[in-house]
């Protein structure tokens, strides 16, 4: 998983389908945040970008991702993070 320099998480998301994974970056959450009610807008609008692609069964470690081209996974990614995001529970943001 994708550290920034100072050492936050990277936001994304993944889904699983069989052995593969998908995952990509949220681009437009803050590294490190949470979602909930102080960033729900940018949830919504967050693009998913930088997608990786792999084989869980014969590279449990995720060091060899597989060739992106053909694969329906992102778009399948994208559909499923647009419809959870419109219908999660909004948490109350910690601190307010």
């Amino acid at each position: 998983h994708s550290l920034t320099e100072s050492g936050e998480h990277l936001p994304s998301v993944s889904m699983r389908v069989g052995a593969l994974k998908v995952r990509a970056m949220l681009e437009g959450i803050k590294p490190g945040s949470n979602l909930d009610e102080s960033n729900y807008e940018d949830a919504l609008e967050a693009t998913l970008t930088d997608f990786e692609l792999y084989d869980l069964a014969n590279d449990p470690g995720e060091t060899r991702p597989l060739p992106l081209e053909g694969s329906p996974l992102p778009d399948q990614l994208r559909q499923a993070y647009r419809a959870a995001v419109e219908d999660f529970h909004i948490w109350p943001a910690v601190g307010q």
